[in-house]
């Protein structure tokens, strides 16, 4: 079958809305993972940027307060557990908040149309509040699955991976994102599970690297090594978010391409 990229296809009949693969094109892993890391590099300087401006409430309280500082690092002993649910809570909000507006910088990336940094910012908080609320239901559908048995979390976190992409590229009612993502990963869930997992080994890896400056910064005990310590951690979230962004993004567009036959350009039309 002829390889689909996003920007070389055009305005072309649309496909049947049965939700099966059609002959428009396949999903493939490392295509999905080549465009989303593409995106994160052709606007790292920006998607790295409004990450870091989101998180720096939480970093500066890190930085005065030894709660949440404990809290930032999950250590219950110290903190509490009031105290480290809202420093998860705070800091899963934030996430969210970038996230959409890289989910937003990198669809125009695809469509070949970079924005600078006021534009996307000026995206994401277009379609803020549908995606807080979308996120926070997506994150506690899947933390329900995993309760219940391991599999069910992995089934509902792939079927909604592209919820909040099909919100902030069309706009849609919160109630038929759910639906939008699970048609559009219906036939194509192994492909999308395979970028949750390369994305999630990918932040994994940036964890560990940041592990070892962790232990090392915080042992001795001085000030700027705190500091330099929260800068790293800040950084690493900021990457793991603004990657994770991408690559959703670029699984919305691989997915309706392959399922509708529609471009990249029009993709991100809704944006013109």
């Amino acid at each position: 079958m002829q390889k689909v990229k996003l920007a070389d296809i055009r305005d072309e009949e649309p496909a049947s809305q049965s939700g099966k693969a059609n002959s428009y094109g396949v999903v493939r892993v490392g295509e999905i993972m080549s465009d989303g890391i593409g995106a994160l590099f052709a606007n790292f300087f920006s998607f790295t940027f409004v990450s870091l401006v989101i998180y720096l409430p939480i970093i500066l309280w890190a930085a005065i307060s030894e709660d949440g500082l404990a809290a930032l690092r999950g250590d219950f002993n110290q903190v509490g557990f009031l105290n480290f649910g809202i420093a998860l809570f705070l800091t899963m909000v934030a996430g969210f908040i970038a996230y959409a507006a890289i989910v937003y910088g990198s669809l125009e990336h695809f469509a070949s149309r970079n924005k600078g940094l006021p534009e996307i910012i000026s995206g994401g908080i277009s379609s803020l509040i549908p995606v807080i609320i979308l996120s926070i239901a997506v994150v506690l559908l899947t933390m329900l699955g995993y309760i219940l048995l391991v599999i069910p979390g992995i089934m509902v976190s792939v079927a909604l991976y592209v919820a909040v992409p099909a919100v902030v590229a069309e706009k849609m009612p919160i109630s038929d994102a759910f639906q939008r993502s699970l048609d559009l990963t219906d036939g194509f869930r192994w492909s999308v599970f395979g970028v949750v997992i390369l994305t999630g080994i990918a932040g994994q890896i940036l964890a560990f690297i940041l592990s070892f400056a962790e232990n090392s910064l915080l042992t001795s005990g001085d000030i700027g090594s705190l500091y330099i310590y929260l800068a790293l951690l800040a950084l690493q979230m900021a990457i793991t978010t603004a990657l994770s962004g991408a690559v959703s993004a670029a699984t919305y567009s691989h997915l309706r391409i392959a399922k509708e036959g529609v471009s990249a350009d029009n993709i991100a039309q809704v944006f013109s």
